[in-house]
């Protein structure tokens, strides 16, 4: 059985770590079915820096714990990190050049691209007014779905 790739970028994560209302339970929902084994989540390498972002505005180191949340979070086999190669940041220069998407995210979506994901998922309103524009076969960027209403018994 082959799982369907689904790009997550930084805003998706800190959605998950942070349950942000309105957004945790979507993401919540997906990391559900990647658990299962129905999907891959791919991030780039760059997300492992920007989720340190789960701290706040403030600058004061996050407490151990939540550290250590992190970390462990991310070596989940349903995870996989893509490296920032010289392929992915060329890829995202002409992205930053031709589409006009701000350079970090323009990795993101390089390295959805690289690993031919269909789908990359977003809390960035910009970056969702982009979809279908970018990639061939064009990809899809939104937001991570709301999760699934459960069925009742006997409906």
């Amino acid at each position: 059985m082959s799982r369907e790739l689904r790009y997550w970028e930084s805003n998706t994560f800190l959605a998950y770590f942070k349950e942000e209302a309105g957004r945790v339970d979507r993401c919540a929902a997906v990391l559900e079915e990647a658990e299962a084994g129905k999907l891959l989540i791919v991030t780039s390498a760059l997300t492992l820096a920007e989720v340190l972002a789960v701290r706040g505005k403030e600058r004061i180191p996050p407490d151990p714990k939540i550290k250590r949340k992190i970390v462990e979070f991310f070596k989940n086999e349903y995870i996989s990190v893509q490296n920032v190669t010289r392929h992915i940041a060329e890829l995202a220069r002409d992205l930053v050049w031709d589409k006009g998407i701000k350079p970090k995210d323009a990795i993101h979506v390089a390295s959805a691209l690289a690993v031919d994901a269909p789908v990359f998922e977003t809390f960035d309103g910009p970056l969702i007014k982009k979809s279908g524009k970018v990639g061939k076969p064009p990809l899809i960027i939104r937001e991570p779905p709301p999760p699934e209403k459960p069925r009742l018994p006997g409906i």
